[in-house]
């Protein structure tokens, strides 16, 4: 194990690209299924996990601009305010330049921006101030709500380990849960189809 860093694991109580990925490719399996007359392709599940790592762009204030997680990361950009916003921005990008019909679905591009910071707030963190600015700009607080499972990539780091080390460890877990939600998801609405084609 190497030596604790503070400024490290300030970095670090989120959940891993790997958990956000996967968020991603869920809500698409789910609106794939909901919605079977649309032309879902490979772009709308990629735009979809590109979405869901978006929040984390603020974290390039701290890496390179050494500005203090508590100004930076995890606040604008981790609020419904930010999600709604950037959604229902993007997706109009998105059906300008692909020329595809996603009026009735702009609100899946807000809804996949949101899983980010309802994850990270969810995760275990021990690093002050903790939790997301949820309700920015109306309440600066930050919402902290803790799921004992969701480890945090930081949870390794604030125990000496380094940050390669949480990103897997915590990204090989999330890949594990959430990889188990999208199997029974995708189990489910095959079992479904089967029964209505023999319906």
């Amino acid at each position: 194990m190497s030596s604790f860093n503070p400024s490290w694991s300030e970095t670090c109580p989120m959940s891993s690209p790997v958990g956000h990925a996967l968020a991603g490719i869920i809500v698409f399996t789910v609106a794939k299924h909901l919605f079977p007359k649309y032309p879902w392709s490979w772009k709308e599940m990629l735009a979809f996990v590109l979405l869901a790592g978006l929040p984390d762009l603020d974290g390039l204030w701290v890496w390179i601009g050494h500005i203090p997680r508590h100004i930076a990361h995890r606040t604008v950009s981790h609020s419904i305010f930010f999600s709604v916003v950037a959604g229902v921005i993007l997706a109009w990008l998105y059906q300008a330049g692909l020329k595809k019909r996603l009026v009735h679905f702009w609100w899946l591009f807000p809804l996949v921006i949101l899983t980010h910071p309802l994850m990270d707030m969810s995760c275990v963190d021990y690093m002050p101030p903790r939790g997301v600015m949820l309700y920015w700009p109306f309440i600066r607080d930050f919402i902290y709500r803790p799921i004992p499972f969701m480890h945090s990539v930081g949870t390794y780091v604030v125990q000496g380990y380094p940050v390669w080390y949480g990103l897997v460890v915590s990204g090989a877990r999330e890949a594990l849960q959430f990889g188990s939600v999208l199997l029974l998801l995708k189990l489910m609405f095959k079992f479904q189809r089967r029964n209505a084609q023999s319906a």
